[in-house]
């Protein structure tokens, strides 16, 4: 069901849809024609390697990249680049790896209390980056997985867990 284009967007309608988008550095692919979506009242982890992709696409969703194909839906508006201002407008928030600006707690502690602090939406509306898949698994509604700037899976914890291609990425075995 596709979301409204002018209000709010109803819990469990896609608020966010990426479309075939495609970003490359000169002749490396960063990311290759991923699709997905996200549910308003979900939470959605992007999961990979070292070079899967992660933060490009990341990037590319919150405007600070602009792919060379592809589109982007949010809130019902479709466009093919989304602009840094609009996202954080629309309240699309970026986290950062490895945050420690309270000594003794964890990045999702700081987090959190940084959220707290400077935001009127709830926490998990942001893209947290997490290295814990404990973590990642247990809070994730679904899973996308990139390897090497494609989708190689997309599903609930579960399915990802057992998915053969994930393990094969994560283990570095070779396709």
């Amino acid at each position: 069901m596709r979301a409204p284009t002018g209000g709010d967007v109803v819990a469990g309608e896609v608020l966010l849809a990426v479309d075939n988008v495609s970003l490359s550095f000169g002749g490396v692919k960063a990311v290759t024609d991923v699709s997905f979506d996200i549910r308003k009242g979900e939470i959605r982890a992007i999961i990979g390697p070292n070079g899967a992709g992660k933060t490009s696409m990341l990037n590319i969703i919150n405007g600070f990249y602009h792919p060379q194909r592809g589109r982007i839906t949010f809130k019902g508006k479709t466009r093919s680049r989304m602009r840094p201002y609009d996202a954080a407008r629309g309240g699309i928030a970026r986290t950062f790896q490895n945050v420690a600006l309270f000594k003794g707690m964890t990045a999702l502690d700081n987090i959190m209390a940084g959220r707290t602090l400077k935001m009127q939406r709830g926490f998990f509306w942001q893209l947290l980056i997490e290295h814990d898949m404990g973590v990642v698994m247990d809070l994730s509604s679904r899973v996308l997985v990139l390897d090497h700037g494609i989708k190689i899976a997309d599903g609930t914890p579960d399915e990802i867990k057992r998915d053969q291609a994930v393990i094969d990425a994560y283990l570095g075995v070779a396709h």
